[in-house]
């Protein structure tokens, strides 16, 4: 199996965001990812944005 070549880097860009729909998407999917764009200098936010309603016997 071969992968295609990496993106080039895009010059200015200093925001990373990961969006996802499960408050653990972001974790599993991206867990070495963001990791790497936070040491390179990128300031990286993780967004949920799903419908997240509480467990019964959860106090909100």
């Amino acid at each position: 199996m071969t992968f295609p070549a990496p993106a080039p880097a895009l010059s200015g860009v200093t925001r990373a965001p990961a969006v996802s729909a499960h408050p653990d998407d972001v974790d599993f999917g991206c867990a070495g990812t963001i990791p790497s764009w936070v040491d390179e200098g990128y300031l990286a936010t993780a967004v949920v944005a799903g419908r997240i309603e509480p467990a019964p016997n959860m106090i909100v």
